[in-house]
């Protein structure tokens, strides 16, 4: 037979489930074609199943050479070569496979598995690209419908990652407040165990599900009384000026504030890059947009002498929320109970409104609303004219400034962490 041949009567043996048949045809195959990669992943495979991890790396190796553009071949070269315990030769084979797809999920999961003795904090960053690669590995591990090796691996790298973040961050708060983690604050040493799934969180019996982080025991009610903040009189004197300011900066460019990428999320499917709820950033992910900001610099300066919650790549968050006529932002969740958010309506029709929780609120044109949007809530505007709003965001008043200062320095560890994981 001519190795074509070979090929098409050996997978015929596969399918029929003769698996000694294909592999006495793979093994004529690789005698007349020494690096017929279809061939040796067979016997590789084979050779695997019966723990002959060394004839695995030698058909591994034969595979790669007849085509090495392959990542998965790599892939499997690299899984002999871990079973054989040569842990260095494993990494080397995953690399060479990465070189040919750098979002191959497997690769970056096998590779982190084989670092996991020798570097934890690198194995913890090969699994983050592996989930950022191929999200589905991240939550394998609830999966009946994986192979169980697959489950396990994911298993053990979502707690390898929770751990290498949790001991990072940990040191990083001991260092903020120069002091030992376990002399901290109860609520402080919660705050970052919750963070991390090491402690159960019931979320004080509350009704919040912030769905990035939560602070234990702060005052949770939906909606504050302005009286709470010195500053609101302040801000609310300069309805004139923000009013005029907003109106110049949305004649400009506004992006959507729902992104495009949220096309396949069931809640926001309906706003998804689309203008119906569009924004005009100043401050974005706690970054000023300096060219927004020269637009508008009278509310640029109002916002630089508040008190807004100061997070590096992460916040405040201050734009001018911009709601079409008959549009409605449909309930969800924020990302903590850490800030509260703030509106200043500027320009607001009758039919427009907003709830948070099970309260339901109209906003008054120059007065400042602070809410908690850890809890459920949504906004909509019935009329036919269009509703603008400037937001931004200001510390939970529960929290201490060494709390705050906690907070800031684990937030922007854990963004520097995983930026660097992504980079590596």
């Amino acid at each position: 037979m001519t190795p074509s041949q070979l090929r098409d009567t050996a997978r015929s043996s596969i399918r029929a489930g003769d698996r000694g048949n294909a592999a006495r045809l793979c093994e004529t195959l690789v005698a007349i074609e020494k690096n017929d990669p279809f061939a040796n992943s067979f016997l590789a495979f084979e050779a695997m199943q019966r723990g002959d991890f060394s004839v695995a790396v030698d058909h591994g190796q034969a595979a790669c050479a007849g085509n090495p553009g392959d990542p998965t071949l790599w892939q499997n070269l690299g899984l002999a070569h871990f079973a054989a315990g040569e842990v260095q030769q494993a990494i080397a084979a995953y690399d060479q496979g990465l070189q040919c797809d750098s979002a191959h999920g497997l690769l970056w999961l096998y590779k982190g598995q084989a670092l996991q003795r020798a570097d934890r904090d690198w194995s913890a960053r090969c699994f983050v690209r592996a989930f950022e690669a191929d999200p589905r590995l991240a939550q394998a591990y609830r999966m009946n419908n994986v192979p169980e090796a697959i489950r396990d691996l994911s298993r053990i790298a979502n707690e390898v990652v929770r751990d290498v973040q949790f001991e990072q961050q940990k040191a990083v708060m001991e260092n903020a407040l120069s002091m030992p983690f376990a002399r901290m604050p109860d609520r402080l040493q919660s705050f970052l165990r919750i963070f991390h799934g090491l402690e159960p969180n019931d979320f004080g019996g509350t009704s919040q599900r912030p769905d990035f982080q939560y602070f234990p025991q702060l005052t949770a009610r939906p909606f504050w009384s302005s009286e709470c903040f010195p500053w609101v009189q302040q801000v609310e004197r300069a309805l004139p000026m923000l009013r005029e300011e907003a109106q110049t900066a949305i004649t400009r460019t506004l992006t959507p504030y729902v992104g495009d990428h949220y096309q396949a999320d069931p809640t926001w499917s309906a706003l998804a890059g689309r203008q119906q709820w569009s924004s005009f950033h100043l401050y974005k992910s706690g970054r000023r947009i300096g060219e927004h900001c020269e637009l508008c610099p009278r509310t640029d300066a109002l916002l630089q002498s508040l008190p807004l919650a100061t997070i590096p790549h992460h916040a405040p968050e201050a734009f001018f929320s911009v709601l079409q006529p008959r549009t409605r932002i449909p309930p969800h969740y924020g990302i903590s109970n850490i800030k509260l958010t703030v509106h200043m309506p500027l320009i607001v029709p009758d039919g427009c409104g907003i709830r948070v929780d099970e309260e339901q609120r109209d906003w008054h044109t120059g007065q400042c609303m602070v809410f908690d949007d850890s809890f459920l809530h949504e906004a909509w505007n019935d009329s036919d004219d269009v509703r603008i709003v400037l937001i931004f965001e200001v510390w939970n008043p529960d929290l201490s400034d060494e709390e705050q200062a906690a907070v800031a320095a684990v937030t922007q560890a854990r963004h520097q962490w995983l930026e660097a994981a992504r980079g590596d």
